[in-house]
């Protein structure tokens, strides 16, 4: 399972909100996979300084280590990016999707319903943050057909 940067964003800085109870769930009951590229724009968006009223240096500092140590790391290659299609509309969301593919993974969760969305809903892995949210906290693995499409999600 694979969660985007602004869905781990939204995790981090929001208690309780959805992009949150998904993570922590998934945690529980998934193996996330995540690569270096994306792990280091965590670090860089975290950073930032008007996070701080959100979330302490040491939360955000805590929240990236925790998901070193559970997300198994893969590499996407300049040759992944090259035969990745469809591609997104946003050039910069593309690693996302090459990771998926490098990592196997069946799930990419994001709420982003732009770029890495559209073009991941079109792999058959896009799945909304309280999509996941639901099907884990009912304690059963459902088909891809229980997951409604983007378009009604939004």
């Amino acid at each position: 399972m694979l969660f985007d940067t602004s869905t781990l964003i939204g995790a981090v800085l929001r208690p309780g909100s959805v992009p949150n109870q998904a993570l922590r769930k998934a945690l529980d009951v998934y193996q996330l996979c995540s690569s270096a590229e994306m792990v280091a724009e965590l670090e860089r968006v975290l950073a930032r300084p008007h996070f701080a009223k959100y979330a302490s240096i040491d939360a955000r500092a805590a929240f990236i280590d925790l998901i070193r140590r559970n997300a198994q790391m893969h590499v996407v290659t300049d040759l992944d990016l090259a035969n990745l299609t469809p591609r997104c509309r946003d050039p910069k969301d593309d690693i996302v999707l090459a990771l998926a593919v490098a990592a196997n993974a069946d799930t990419i969760v994001s709420s982003d319903q732009g770029s890495a969305g559209a073009a991941s809903l079109a792999r058959g892995c896009y799945y909304d943050a309280g999509a996941v949210c639901r099907a884990i906290c009912s304690l059963r693995i459902f088909p891809y057909e229980y997951f409604p499409s983007a378009s009604t999600l939004y």
